[in-house]
This record gives C-alpha cells, sequence and structure tokens, in this order.
C-alpha cells in the first residue's frame, strides 16, 4: 500500500504475516518484490516473518537449520533490504515451559529499502513486552527529515486482515485527507 508521510513523501508498505508453512513461504518470497509488485519507491515491510536470518536469531542455536532460512535470506538480499535496528529482547517468539519444550526466535521485524532509511534514518523498531500471545508485538518509530517525532502509536493484529472490508478500510484511512492531522 502507498503512504504518504507528513512531508508529502510517498513510500510503500506492506504488512507481513507469514504462515508457517515452506510452500507458501517460498511463494511469498516469489511473488513479494519491487520487480513484481512493480514498487518504484521507498518501502517498508513490517510484521511476523515466521523465519530468521540467522543462528543468532533463536534461543536453540543446535536446532537451526540454514535450509529452512535460506528462502528468506536470498529474498531479503535480493530485494537488498536492511533489516532495522531495534530495542528490546532479541527473541519475538516463544514457546514451551521447561528447558526441553522451550523454543524462541526472531520472527517480527521491519525491513527496508534504502531510500526508506534516508527518509527516516532514525527509525527503530522496539520489541514491546508479551501481555497475550507466543509473540511480542512490534513498535514502528520514526522521526521525519527535520526530527519531529511521530507521536502515534499503531499496532497491527494480523486478524483484522480476515475481514471481507479490510483493503477497503485501510485504502480509505490511508488515502484521506486527515492522515496528516492524525500523525502530528
Amino acid at each position: 500500500m502507498e503512504v504518504k508521510s507528513i512531508k508529502h513523501v510517498k513510500w510503500n508498505l506492506a504488512i507481513i504475516y507469514v504462515i508457517p508453512t515452506k510452500a507458501l513461504k517460498r511463494s511469498l518470497w516469489r511473488d513479494l518484490g519491487k520487480d513484481v509488485c512493480k514498487i518504484s519507491q521507498p518501502w517498508l515491510a513490517i510484521g511476523d516473518f515466521n523465519s530468521v536470518l540467522s543462528s543468532d536469531e533463536v534461543i536453540q542455536t543446535t536446532s537451526f537449520n540454514d535450509q529452512r532460512s535460506r528462502d528468506f535470506v536470498d529474498w531479503v538480499n535480493q530485494e537488498s533490504l536492511i533489516d532495522m535496528r531495534y530495542k528490546g529482547p532479541t527473541f519475538t517468539w516463544k514457546r514451551g515451559n521447561n528447558s526441553n519444550t522451550f523454543r524462541g526466535a526472531r520472527l517480527d521485524r521491519g525491513l527496508c529499502s534504502d531510500d526508506w532509511l534516508d527518509i527516516y534514518p532514525s527509525a527503530t523498531i522496539s520489541h514491546l513486552p508479551n501481555i497475550s500471545s507466543n509473540h511480542n508485538q512490534i513498535l514502528l518509530g520514526t522521526t521525519d527529515q527535520n526530527g519531529a517525532r511521530n507521536q502515534r502509536r499503531f499496532q497491527f493484529q494480523a486478524s483484522w486482515t480476515a475481514r471481507k472490508d479490510f483493503m477497503k478500510v485501510i485504502n480509505n484511512v490511508w488515502n484521506s485527507t486527515t492522515l496528516a492531522l492524525v500523525k502530528n
């Protein structure tokens, strides 16, 4: 979806939820790209990728499988995306109650193009505390080119995408003239 910043700079936003099935992941990595989606502007992809980039992003490194991450790593490299810096705990997903069953990984993140980072050079992702899910919520913090911080807090819920009118609501909100007022 196209976004217009307060300074009327246009960029693209992809809100991601990747179903943790290898074939569906591979299909997404093939179909989500600058060339395929005809993205000519700066862009940001943020959400639950259900993949890691390296063994540093899993609690039990002995269970890390390079082959499971290969398609994701290749996609990030092919698209020349930058893994945004983050604040908070490294692992955004956890499950299990004891040392035998406990697992954790950094599955949630923000990836951006270098020209998007030029617009928001101080942008960060915050890994918020886990409240009622096995995933931590993530929060995008941006500043514009003049250093003005965006004070509005936005939290995306993957369940919203199940609504039939989801894209209509998103388009109406992002294309409305009130967007600049909301972001101030």
